[in-house]
């Protein structure tokens, strides 16, 4: 068995523009969406304080979901992704039990952490590796 054993929930998808981008999807037949705006009290971006906003959009897509980012305000990987990219597929998302012991066995292989954030009941962590593969593991309790 590979690294990788936490369930997939969700793919990551940046875009400049949320409603738009929905709107697109939804004419493809993904969604509803569930829109949300949360707020970290926790916040790190390459290894310093952050002060970033996003908002999210979430709609099922077979056994996981696609979720929508747009970036608001501060630095952040999503904000890089959508200056570099113009925006698309960002990140694979995984469920973990434990994020710290999690975190630990993608650094074993390299991958580095670029973003992580804590609000009440869900801490996340963003890890890039050499080949521009990331992923967004989170945690939630409660």
């Amino acid at each position: 068995m590979g690294i990788i054993s936490f369930p997939l929930v969700h793919i990551g998808w940046i875009t400049e523009n949320l409603e738009q981008t929905r709107r697109f999807f939804e004419k493809l037949g993904i969604g509803p969406f569930r829109l949300f705006e949360p707020e970290y009290d926790e916040k790190f971006y390459l290894g310093e304080k952050g002060d970033f906003k996003m908002k999210f959009a979430l709609a099922p897509l077979g056994p996981i979901e696609l979720e929508l980012i747009e970036p608001l305000a501060g630095k952040s990987v999503y904000l890089d992704f959508l200056k570099k990219t113009g925006g698309g597929f960002h990140h694979l998302a995984y469920d973990v039990p434990d994020l710290g012991e999690a975190m630990e066995r993608f650094r074993e292989l390299g991958m580095i952490l670029i973003m992580s954030g804590a609000r009440k009941g869900v801490r996340f962590a963003y890890l890039q590796g050499e080949s521009g593969l990331t992923l967004e593991l989170i945690e939630r309790k409660g």
